[in-house]
C-alpha cells in the first residue's frame, strides 16, 4: 500500500443526480466553469481568466493575445418560445432541490431515490408543494431504503394518481444527495395501471 491514503470516493459523484449539483453554482461561478471547460478542451493551457460584464471573461494567453468571451447557453429546440428542453430541465431541478431540502429539514438527507411517474412523458410536476409533502411523508416509512408502490389513496391523493413507485436507497454517511425522477416503461406501466384499477 502506498504511503498517501487513498482519497474517499463520494457517492455523491457517481450518481446520475451529479448533474443536478453543477446548476446550484451562482452564475458567475458556472459561466466561469463553462469557459475553463471550453479552454481545456480546446488545448489552452496558460492563461489568465478576468470576470467582467460584457463580456463575461477576458482570457489573456500565450503573451498577450486577449479574447473577450461572452458565455450563452444554446439549446437545440429553441424557438421563438423558448426552449422546451431547457424549462423541463429547470421544472426538474427545482422540483429535486426542493425536495432535497424538505428532507434535509426532516432528517432524511441520507436517502436517495427515484420517482417513477405513470406518464412517459410528464411534463410539469402537479401541485409541486403538495407532492413533495407527499414523498416525504412516504419516505418516513423507508428511512432505510426500499421500494414503494402502494400509496393510500387517502393519505397520498398525487403519488396514488401519478406515482407507479419510488425507489429508495440509504446513502449513510453522506447526506443532501439530490434526488433523481424517472419515468418507468409501458409494460410496468400498464400493469401498475391494471393493479390499481384505474382504465
Amino acid at each position: 500500500m502506498s504511503e498517501q491514503q487513498a482519497k474517499p470516493v463520494k457517492l455523491a459523484d457517481h450518481l446520475a443526480s451529479k448533474a443536478l449539483k453543477a446548476v446550484r453554482l451562482p452564475k458567475k461561478q458556472e459561466e466561469e466553469r463553462l469557459i475553463r471547460g471550453f479552454l481545456s478542451r480546446i488545448g489552452v493551457e496558460n492563461y489568465e481568466l478576468a470576470p467582467r460584464e460584457r463580456p463575461d471573461f477576458l482570457v489573456s494567453a500565450n503573451g498577450g493575445v486577449r479574447i473577450a468571451c461572452e458565455v450563452a447557453r444554446y439549446f437545440s429546440d429553441e424557438g421563438p418560445r423558448g426552449s422546451v428542453e431547457r424549462r423541463f430541465f429547470r421544472l426538474w431541478t427545482d422540483f429535486a432541490l426542493s425536495l432535497r431540502e424538505r428532507l434535509s429539514e426532516e432528517h432524511l438527507d441520507h436517502l436517495y431515490g427515484a420517482v417513477h411517474f405513470r406518464e412517459p412523458k410528464r411534463t410539469k410536476i402537479p401541485e409541486p408543494k403538495m407532492f413533495v409533502e407527499e414523498v416525504v411523508r412516504a419516505l418516513h416509512s423507508h428511512r432505510h431504503g426500499g421500494v414503494i408502490s402502494v400509496f393510500d389513496p387517502e393519505t397520498f391523493p398525487l403519488l396514488a394518481i401519478h406515482v407507479v413507485q419510488i425507489s429508495v436507497r440509504d446513502t449513510s454517511p453522506e447526506r443532501g444527495i439530490l434526488c433523481g425522477a424517472g419515468i418507468s416503461n409501458r409494460d410496468r406501466l400498464n400493469r401498475r395501471r391494471i393493479a390499481y384499477g384505474s382504465k
